[in-house]
């Protein structure tokens, strides 16, 4: 009895050593780092802004209020007088560009300046006047100025501090007069006016502009718009 309870002791610790030893021999089961699934995400659309085009009425009583158009008429008349920047001619509307000549080597061009103005305007066109104030887009092809005025030209490039640049640069323009026929874009608006009983004040149409639908105006020719792009020459 007395060897038994000697040998209890002992044969414990066995079993203890015994289980330890298998519990570090047993593969290690605990998951590993997982692989990373690419995730796909679908690019982004690049948003162009490009303004909506408007329609071609040959008259105002074809269009509707609200609307988009482009309308042919003459110069009217002009509440106030503009100056053309390079020339010096008073006028109803101008553009103005100044750009460096091209060379050899396909350089940048380090001037590429634009100016356009135009005055406050009654358009007569087919049925009855329209009026157009504002800031608007003056398309004209532009040509240079003769007898060329330096003092206006540095002057014109010197408002952004590239007169240095005068001799290696190349300045264009264009005026418009009253009489002159004339395309304008805009958003039609019509509202009353003048000074007669509220049921007898005349409609006074005016041409505006709204976000993607610029007021513009042009020569005419053929008595029709002309593409934008050919209208101003470099």
């Amino acid at each position: 009895m007395d060897g038994w309870s000697h040998m209890l002791p002992v044969a414990l610790v066995g079993i203890v050593v015994r289980l330890l030893w298998d519990q570090l021999r047993q593969p290690d089961v605990s998951p590993g780092p997982q692989p990373v699934l690419p995730v796909t995400v679908p690019p982004l659309r690049s948003t162009v802004f490009r303004p909506s085009r408007p329609r071609v009425h040959a008259a105002l009583r074809t269009a509707q209020d609200g609307e988009f158009i482009t309308i042919t008429g003459r110069i009217q008349r002009s509440s106030g007088t503009l100056t053309a920047p390079l020339s010096g001619t008073a006028c109803a509307a101008y553009a103005a560009y100044a750009r460096s000549v091209p060379d050899d080597q396909g350089t940048p061009p380090r001037v590429d300046l634009r100016e356009m103005k135009l005055a406050s305007l009654a358009i007569e066109v087919a049925d009855g006047t329209v009026s157009i104030e504002g800031d608007g887009l003056v398309w004209l092809r532009c040509a240079p100025v003769s007898p060329r005025n330096i003092e206006r030209e540095t002057a014109f490039l010197a408002g952004q501090q590239l007169q240095h640049l005068l001799p290696s640069t190349a300045l264009t323009e264009a005026v418009l007069q009253v009489g002159d026929r004339v395309w304008v874009s805009g958003v039609l608006v019509s509202e009353p006016g003048g000074e007669h009983g509220y049921r007898d004040r005349p409609v006074q149409l005016r041409l505006e502009a709204r976000p993607g639908q610029p007021l513009s105006l042009g020569r005419s020719r053929a008595g029709s718009p002309r593409s934008r792009s050919r209208h101003h020459a470099a």
